[in-house]
């Protein structure tokens, strides 16, 4: 496989990038309506939980999710996804889990469903800790609030249980299309 990037490639990315915008948009109509971003992101888990492992195995290359979760996270700028509209740090939070799910694809891709698994129980349980954490470190108290009164043990053990079976459907999904003239191309 290529080390750069094809334009069929960087192509595939955009587009996956604008489908978890439009995925996400439900999630972000909650976060208006009820003025909670967490709720949203409640809402949007599934579609976490999917796509992150489903993009690290299209793409099979370290740096695809990172790339696709900063394109994300400036195309969900004007809307209230993680964060209110126009919030800018949410590229950083957004680069931050493409980053987290890189280096566990990294560890795990030896195995692609042992891969897709953890990526999405470690992206997702996890998250309800290091959420909180990075908002603080970001200085955006309301969203920090918002999150770590969802951080108790048991909440991220559901959490994690959850993103794992999340991770297998995804791995499903991937196994589907994994032999189709469009996965092939991106593989390449």
């Amino acid at each position: 496989m290529k080390k750069g990037w094809t334009v069929t490639q960087l192509t595939a990315i955009g587009a996956l990038a604008a489908l978890g915008l439009v995925i996400s948009l439900p999630g972000a109509v909650v976060a208006a309506l009820t003025g909670t971003s967490f709720i949203g992101a409640g809402v949007n888990v599934i579609a976490i939980g999917i796509l992150y492992p489903l993009v690290a195995l299209l793409f099979k290359k370290v740096g695809s999710v990172t790339l696709w979760t900063f394109i994300g996270g400036i195309l969900a700028l004007p809307f209230p996804i993680a964060g209110p509209p126009g919030f800018f740090l949410k590229i950083p939070y957004f680069v931050f889990w493409g980053v987290l799910t890189d280096l566990t694809y990294l560890i795990f891709r030896k195995s692609e469903k042992v891969a897709a698994i953890a990526i999405s129980a470690f992206g997702i349980g996890p998250a309800l800790i290091l959420a909180p954490l990075f908002w603080k470190i970001l200085g955006a108290p309301q969203l920090e609030k918002q999150y770590s009164s969802f951080s108790p043990w048991y909440f991220v053990l559901a959490a994690s249980i959850a993103g794992g079976l999340l991770g297998y459907l995804s791995y499903l999904i991937y196994k589907k299309v994994e032999k189709t003239a469009i996965v092939e191309r991106i593989q390449k």
